[in-house]
């Protein structure tokens, strides 16, 4: 249930600040997407035979994201983690 409640306050916040909803429910549902699975049939397979691949490839293209979106917040974070 905190997943849900994590996105219907992020909806309303994002909806308040940018006055789209089509926008916040984008950025809500972009917390976290374990429905996508990718068009590659050996990548489906693998989702189904290995326990929580899809999660780990959803946050390798999360961050991804991020670090081509951002790549300075990126590298500063990687850097004081390391």
């Amino acid at each position: 249930m905190t997943g849900a409640t994590n996105r219907a306050s992020l909806f309303a916040k994002e909806s308040a600040r940018r006055g789209s909803n089509l926008l916040a429910a984008y950025h809500a549902r972009d917390i976290l997407d374990f429905s996508l699975s990718g068009s590659s049939n050996v990548v489906r397979m693998f989702n189904q035979l290995l326990p929580f691949t899809n999660a780990r490839l959803q946050g390798l293209y999360k961050m991804g994201r991020a670090t081509k979106d951002t790549p300075q917040a990126f590298f500063t974070v990687a850097g004081l983690v390391t």
